[in-house]
């Protein structure tokens, strides 16, 4: 829960929700910023996001799962990671996706943030973040030329993934049946009842 108060008055924030604070700085951000609160920052706003909800952790921890059973038999593909842990991108900005894969012996157990461009983010869309995620966020992640974008929507059942292709450009398909293959994770198929499942 998020509990925001002002002269004795409170607010709580219902999951999946976010705030938005502009004019902030990256003084603000680094005060704020710990592995308690989800926020984020563009150089100029921080985007603040109340706790998620069972479904969308749910999505989470089966990709997780997912991910880390792969990687433990095929290490040198690199490493998952889950949300409330931070990038700092080339362009400057300052994401926390739901799960990121980054190269192989790039962070260790101490390491809150990763400086540079991971192979992977995969952000579980909520209604409350979606257009933020799918629009501010993408544009994020685009810029900075990351492989590899998945978008896992809750309520369609599907992913849509993007990929950067050879002639740097960005495709997009959506998946809503059968398997998906990762690309981060050297064509790894997953089948997309596995991450939906509860």
């Amino acid at each position: 829960m998020l509990l925001l108060s002002h002269e004795g008055r409170e607010l709580e924030l219902p999951p999946d929700s976010m705030i938005m604070i502009n004019n902030a700085s990256e003084r603000d951000y680094e005060f704020f910023a710990n592995e308690d609160l989800k926020i984020e920052f563009d150089g100029a706003c921080l985007y603040i996001h109340s706790p998620a909800s069972k479904r969308h952790e749910d999505v989470v921890f089966n990709l997780l799962n997912i991910f880390k059973t792969f990687l433990k038999q095929n290490p040198s593909f690199g490493n998952a990671i889950g949300s409330r842990f931070a990038l700092r991108l080339p362009n400057g900005k300052r994401p926390e996706p739901d799960v990121v894969i980054v190269p192989a012996n790039s962070v260790n157990e101490l390491d809150s943030v990763y400086d540079d461009i991971p192979k992977m983010v995969v952000e579980i869309l909520s209604p409350g973040t979606a257009d933020h995620d799918m629009t501010v966020k993408r544009q994020w992640y685009e810029e900075s030329k990351i492989p590899e974008i998945w978008y896992v929507d809750l309520d369609a059942r599907k992913i849509i993934d993007i990929r950067l292709s050879e002639n740097h450009e960005y495709i997009e398909e959506e998946h809503d049946s059968g398997s998906i293959p990762c690309n981060a994770l050297g064509g790894l198929e997953i089948p997309i009842d596995d991450v939906f499942s509860t």
